[in-house]
Parts: C-alpha cells; structure tokens; sequence
C-alpha cells in the first residue's frame, strides 16, 4: 500500500459567509479545498493533521451540517486537530463541547489533540492549542507536535507579538516534526532532518499584499520512511482574480472626511461654544457629509447616550 504519509495544514477557517475584499464565493471556495484534501487522504488512508482554527467562528450550524455531511463521504480521511481561538466561544475552555469542533470530537469525526500522544501509524502525536502548555515528551522519539500559537521567522508588522519559529525548532529537540498554526504566513524550517512548517491559511479572507501575490494555497506531507517533507499546492485561483482592495480605499477615504468634519466641528465649538452634539448636528444641516460618515457620527451619539 505504500507509505503511510501525513498531510499536513494550518489554518483552515472554514466559514459560510464571504468577507468583503473576496470576489466570489468563500463558502463554496474553501469546500471545494477542503473536498480535494479529503478525497487525497481518503484515496491514500493519510492522517490529516490541522493546527487549529479549523472554523472561523465557535457556532454555526448550517456550517456544522455541511461540515458533517463531507465527512462522512469520506470516513478513511482522519482528521486530528488542535483548538484555536477562532474555534473556541470567547476563547474559553468552558463551552468547547458545544462548538463546531467540539460537535465534530464528540460525533468522532475528528480527534482533538492533547498533551498526551495520539498513536497514529507509529508516531506519537500530541497537540497544544491556543495558550496552552507545550507537551514535552519523556524520550527523543518518532514524535510530532501540533500547536497553534504565533510563531514566525520574523517580525510581519511592527510591534508584532510572536515567538521565533527557529528557536521554537531548536529548542524542542524531541519533536521530529512540528506543524504550526496561527500566523496566516507559510514557512519551512528544517535543521538536522528536523521538521518545522506552516501551511499558510488554506482561504484567502484579507485582501494583503502577501495574498494577492505570493500565497498559494497548499498543503505538506511529510514522508517518514524517506523523512521528508515535501509541499503540494492545491487548486486555486489567481489572488488578483478573487481579491480586491476597494473596501480598503473606501475606508481610507471614510477616516479621512470624518477626521476633518471633527477638527471642524471643534473650530465650530470653540468659536461658538455650544455643546458638541448641538455643533454635530447644526453641522450636518449646513454641511454636505457622506451617508457613511453620518452613520458613524450616529453610532457614536447613541452609544454616548447609552453610557450616560
């Protein structure tokens, strides 16, 4: 039958909703992924290993359903995961039996992963979730982590909070491979036939520049006869072709007109010393202002009376 492989895959935000910088179906896109990883694990009786945020929010059952639906297409695909904050309800350990993911554990349609080793064709798996303990195994031996927290080559953004991947592989010795999730950022490590990769997100949800164009959508799979790791992408469009900036653009614009309707609507106070909600209003009579704009002004009012 061949080799017993493991595919490998960060974050998976399974979701029914589609965000405003996609251009097409983000549901449909990511059950079509999600299908042609199933079919491949099926086919070859591969482990799937996914390193938390399988889902995007805790709830919701009309995704539950159809999540559980393709899983039982495909009963030789075993999936064995990790929580993340995404699939957790307001991130407490409380409520995780009656989330999506806790659903799917307790139907035994997948295998949350924990401190203690999951036997899977020989390895010892274990699993840390979000902010939780790193299992340290007793021996160096054939074992693989699965973790979701913020590790990254380097700094993304500035001031970025994470923890640098390199060391994270130096310094867990007795890990032969470490799958992480988290950072929405692919990377690859190895040192002395030691793995440590991040898949990347297997759907684009934000319009960034790494998305639009270096992203591609796929997966590893990690040999242990050979000791390998190889990446294999999976079918994807163009991120040009399915993302867009616009929303970003007009939200540049929004914060621009409403920061200058305050600085004049201070002058205006300060000129005629009346109240500033008096001022907001008197100034939105005499002045043409986006309907967006007004939206927000009227939000904030309302949430300023409700405080009082």
């Amino acid at each position: 039958m061949g080799s017993k492989n493991f595919i490998l895959l960060s974050d998976t935000h399974a979701t029914n909703q589609t965000p405003v910088a996609r251009l097409d179906n983000l549901e449909e896109v990511f059950f079509r992924k999600f299908t042609y990883i199933l079919r491949l694990a099926h086919r070859k009786e591969w482990p799937i290993l996914i390193a938390g945020d399988l889902t995007h929010t805790p709830r919701g059952w009309n995704l539950l359903f159809r999540l559980i639906k393709l899983l039982n297409k495909y009963p030789k695909a075993r999936i064995y995961t990790v929580f993340g904050q995404h699939d957790m309800y307001l991130y407490a350990d409380i409520k995780k039996t009656a989330t999506n993911m806790g659903i799917l554990a307790t139907t035994n349609r997948l295998t949350v992963l924990n401190s203690k080793p999951t036997v899977i064709n020989g390895f010892k798996v274990y699993g840390a979730g979000w902010k939780e303990p790193i299992p340290k195994p007793k021996a160096k031996d054939k074992n693989i982590l699965v973790i979701h927290k913020s590790l990254a080559t380097h700094e993304l953004y500035p001031n970025q909070k994470y923890s640098d991947a390199w060391r994270f592989l130096v310094r867990n010795k007795r890990y032969r491979v470490i799958l992480a999730g988290d950072i929405h950022r692919k990377f690859y490590l190895e040192k002395l036939k030691r793995f440590m990769v991040n898949t990347g997100p297997l759907i684009r949800y934000e319009a960034t520049e790494y998305n639009i164009w270096h992203h591609h959508p796929g997966i590893y799979i990690y040999d242990p006869e050979k000791n390998t790791m190889t990446h294999k992408e999976i079918p994807h469009a163009k991120g040009t072709s399915v993302l867009s900036r616009e929303h970003l653009k007009s939200k540049i614009n929004v914060g621009s007109e409403f920061d200058d309707l305050i600085r004049n609507i201070v002058k205006q106070k300060a000129r005629m010393g009346s109240k500033v909600e008096t001022n907001i209003k008197l100034y939105l009579k005499e002045n043409i202002v986006s309907d967006e704009v007004k939206l927000v002004l009227e939000e904030v009012m309302s949430n300023e009376k409700t405080n009082r």
